[in-house]
């Protein structure tokens, strides 16, 4: 049988050999139909994610903007103060609202941390009888040996608040060195040996005396000391801590308004503003996740707006160096 010019394809129609359907086709159509709907939330997922990432770093911004407006109102922002010395051997550090003014005085000693030394016998000992064991501060201290490293082990391991070390010094001399933990009077130490003889082989000889720092206002005859185990001192000056490290006469030391808080303060504010209206203008462009939402383009409009309307008594900020430009 022929077919005629009017005939159609059976082939051509069910695809593949004719007489037969392209059953793998049929069912890859059939499954991507399926899975439009799928596709379509997947999309919809993803760019929601999108969004609330958006979101996420938009908040971020308008927070550290928020954290930089509640710094530039807080009254120790405004309080806050510097202090100042006029002898480089003085640093001083003052807290907010602590009293404008100055104050003069003389360092008449810094505080030190006592210093002996016990020199080692040809034989390399400080102890000669290490049964009797030492004191120091009145607490025996048992030894096994009166050689200078073991005596300084055992100081050591006694917790007596006095440091030792063996030092090798010129001349092939061993030098126990004792150092108390404490600078000032407080950390002085005494030694002796166990049987109460007190004469600890020589006895340490001291190279450093333990000592205070001591200010001194106004003369010896008409004024006051204050002293201090550390060289540091509090509350001298209200408001006011400082440290010393070297003697110094009339030393002054200057309270005054700290502009660099209140500077930073407004920097930080600034920087903040335009970070924020920076993000909210490129997420809001064209082609950009809200593009068109005036909900969020709205935000940069408020924070203009708070700039343009001045303080809460109507004052300008331009008054505080903050002003408007094409930018911002």
């Amino acid at each position: 049988m022929t077919s005629s010019t009017g005939s159609f394809s059976m082939s051509g129609l069910l695809g593949g050999t004719a007489g037969q359907i392209d059953v793998t086709s049929l069912i890859s159509s059939l499954m991507q139909a399926a899975a439009l709907p799928q596709t379509q939330l997947q999309d919809q997922l993803t760019a929601k994610t999108s969004q609330l990432t958006t979101y996420q770093t938009i908040n971020t911004k308008l927070s550290a903007l928020l954290t930089a407006g509640q710094k530039l109102t807080d009254a120790t922002t405004w309080a806050a103060t510097s202090a100042t010395a006029s002898n480089s051997s003085v640093v001083a550090t003052s807290n907010a609202g602590a009293p404008l003014g100055t104050a003069t005085f003389s360092v008449t000693s810094v505080a030190q941390a006592q210093v002996g030394i016990v020199t080692a016998d040809a034989s390399g000992n400080v102890v000669s009888d290490p049964t009797q064991g030492i004191t120091i501060n009145g607490k025996n201290i048992a030894l096994t040996s009166g050689s200078a490293a073991a005596v300084a082990a055992a100081i050591n391991q006694a917790g007596v608040g006095v440091t030792a070390n063996v030092v090798n010094a010129d001349g092939g001399q061993t030098i126990l060195q004792l150092t108390s933990g404490k600078t000032g009077s407080a950390g002085a130490f005494t030694t002796g040996n166990g049987d109460g003889t007190g004469d600890f082989e020589t006895s340490p000889n001291t190279i450093v005396t333990a000592q205070d720092a001591t200010v001194q206002v106004g003369s010896s005859t008409n004024g006051y000391t204050v002293t201090s185990s550390t060289n540091s001192f509090s509350n001298v000056i209200p408001g006011v801590t400082f440290s010393v490290s070297a003697v110094a006469s009339n030393v002054t030391i200057t309270v005054g308004n700290n502009e660099q808080a209140v500077s930073d303060a407004v920097k930080s504010l600034v920087s903040a503003a335009n970070a924020a209206n920076t993000e909210i203008n490129a997420d809001t462009a064209q082609g950009a996740v809200f593009a068109a939402n005036t909900s969020v383009s709205s935000i940069t409009q408020s924070i203009l707006r708070s700039v343009s309307s001045g303080t809460s008594t109507g004052g300008s900020l331009s008054t505080y160096g903050i002003s408007i430009d094409n930018n911002g």
